[in-house]
């Protein structure tokens, strides 16, 4: 876990997701591996496989309000605006007092209503 996060500071994404993948082939027991795969995979573009981990993580964790504005992002990159709102919503709720995360669900309501 800790080589994978020095790759990610050395944006070495592709090297992140080959070390950490055959962990997933058996019993996975510390959890974050899911976030960290997520977030690389999140970089190299490959949104839906991010999704599906950050929502592993979630499902083992609890809900976090970074991953669900990392789900938002990634939903977002992929078009779906639905889903980017619904993450970055649950994600206000959690944590209200995220600028950023609000600036982007107004901004998305309004063009939503254009």
């Amino acid at each position: 876990m800790a080589y994978s996060q020095v790759l990610f500071i050395k944006k070495e994404y592709r090297k992140i997701k080959e070390i950490l993948t055959p962990f997933l082939e058996g019993e996975v027991k510390n959890y974050r591996i899911y976030t960290i795969l997520g977030r690389a995979l999140q970089e190299l573009g490959g949104y839906e496989q991010a999704i599906f981990y950050y929502q592993k993580f979630i499902s083992h964790e609890g809900v976090n309000y970074r991953i669900l504005n990392s789900i938002g992002e990634c939903y977002y990159a992929l078009g779906n605006i639905e889903e980017a709102l619904r993450a970055w919503e649950k994600s206000l709720e959690i944590n209200p007092s995220q600028e950023e995360i609000q600036e982007k669900v107004q901004r998305l309501k309004k063009n939503k209503g254009n």
